[in-house]
């Protein structure tokens, strides 16, 4: 591989490599679909393209670590070996760029055995485990619970405390996010977060859900965090509270934001980079939806040019539509997924319309926002410090506390709907689901099957 000769823009943190092409489950909404109808994507990516690919993301001129991410398909189906020896190639190319480097991977937990759990125990890999619930709603839409459920314990006796979840929200869970937290917190889960599907193609569609059953989650999640006095938090929703209690309180400007996944401005090709099996880079994983979002082959000698070209367009993709910046809810809004936007399909019009009904509910309920945004705060505090048994015990937060700020975000949501150029009849401006915008995909070539 030949490098470049002009120093790239990206700033790489976090490099996605589907080390596996396929999964051995076939959950009813995967976007992969996409992915997998392409040809060449059955089997493990060789040791040179993960290689090439380490390099690529450990040669971008910034000082941060490099999380490298596992994912497939599903990433353990890679094996022992693979695994053992992608361990070595980062910490070799970390070493080599004078960078650090971390570890994540997000599995089914189908595949996991004591001995694997234990070789990521000791790599310190920080794992999400993919559960969408209690078995009458995990066995809908993916299946293999018992199995899941039993990888998740072996994880948690490996690493001494349990992993993470993330939930898909489909039609099949999202009228049941109640449950859903109370599952996970018997589970003893303390953190998890909850992904809006998109509909990415006609066979998917029927499992996604409308507008109006992604703002119910939303509120379900923000309410049930509140009532479990911040035992277990979701990841966006808490974001979207901290954005909503900032604006508000601060001035923070709803659209200047740091960059971050699902936020009005995507760390796609700057600080994060995907590659597939056969080392062909994207943006990031979900960009895979949208086959022109390929920017080139890792091998390419002219890879770091049509990178930054890349970058680009999408800087231009993320200009703000100048009818969100008028819009009441841009305080609680997270614009959805850039990747996901863009693609075929109704994603960005579905978030919106949920964007606005959760603001609606937010202004009704500003005394739970203030309890969720102070659990929060108390949470990091606990985070930092290690303390997981704070966590399980849960937070008393002062009644003259919660009032306080209570009082002081009504007076904020006051002058923000008074703000020149905002204008409340945005609110009342829908998309609504529209079949119009639902993709009519036919897959081509079935996925490969997994080898176990």
């Amino acid at each position: 591989m030949t490098k470049a000769t002009l120093p790239t823009r990206r700033r790489t943190q976090m490099v996605v490599i589907e080390n596996f092409g396929s999964c051995n489950m076939r959950c009813a909404y995967c976007f992969p679909e996409h992915m997998w109808s392409r040809d060449g994507h059955g089997g493990v990516m060789h040791d040179d393209t993960l290689r090439d690919s380490l390099e690529r993301a450990f040669e971008a001129p910034s000082p941060e670590p490099v999380d490298i991410h596992l994912a497939g398909g599903e990433p353990l189906l890679a094996g022992r070996r693979w695994l053992e020896a992608a361990f070595a190639l980062a910490r070799d190319a970390a070493r080599r760029h004078g960078k650090d480097v971390t570890f994540s991977m997000q599995t089914n937990a189908t595949m996991v055995t004591p001995d694997l759990a234990q070789l990521l125990a000791d790599n310190r890999v920080r794992v999400g485990v993919s559960l969408d619930g209690d078995e009458s709603i995990n066995e809908a839409v993916r299946g293999h619970t018992a199995q899941t459920r039993e990888g998740f314990r072996l994880l948690t006796e490996a690493y001494g405390e349990t992993p993470g979840v993330i939930v898909t929200v489909t039609r099949v869970n999202a009228l049941r996010m109640a449950e859903v937290v109370a599952h996970l917190e018997s589970m003893d889960v303390a953190l998890f977060r909850a992904n809006q599907m998109g509909a990415t193609a006609s066979w998917n569609v029927a499992a996604a859900p409308r507008s109006e059953e992604w703002a119910a989650a939303r509120q379900t999640i923000v309410e049930e965090t509140a009532a479990r006095d911040g035992r277990i938090l979701e990841f966006n929703t808490s974001q979207s509270v901290t954005k909503l209690v900032s604006a508000l309180l601060g001035g923070l400007d709803p659209f200047g934001a740091p960059r971050g996944c699902c936020a009005m401005r995507c760390p796609a090709g700057t600080e994060l980079m995907y590659f597939d099996r056969r080392g062909d880079a994207y943006p990031c994983p979900r960009s895979t939806v949208t086959p022109e979002a390929r920017v080139a082959h890792v091998a390419d000698p002219e890879f770091d040019e049509l990178w930054d070209a890349a970058l680009d367009r999408l800087d231009a993709k993320m200009k703000v539509p100048e009818s969100c910046t008028g819009c009441p809810a841009q305080v609680a809004c997270d614009y959805g997924c850039h990747a996901f936007n863009v693609a075929e399909g109704n994603f960005f019009e579905v978030n919106c319309d949920a964007s606005k009904t959760f603001f609606g509910w937010a202004q009704d309920h500003l005394d739970t926002v203030a309890r969720v945004f102070l659990l929060g705060r108390v949470r990091e505090q606990h985070r930092a410090t290690g303390d997981r048994e704070a966590v399980r015990q849960g937070v008393t937060l002062p009644a003259a506390q919660v009032a306080a700020l209570t009082s002081q975000l009504e007076r904020g949501l006051t002058a923000h709907l008074a703000t020149p150029g905002i204008d409340p009849s945005r609110l009342e401006q829908r998309y609504g689901w529209r079949d119009d915008l639902v993709p009519l995909l036919q897959i081509t070539r079935r996925r490969v099957e997994a080898q176990g």
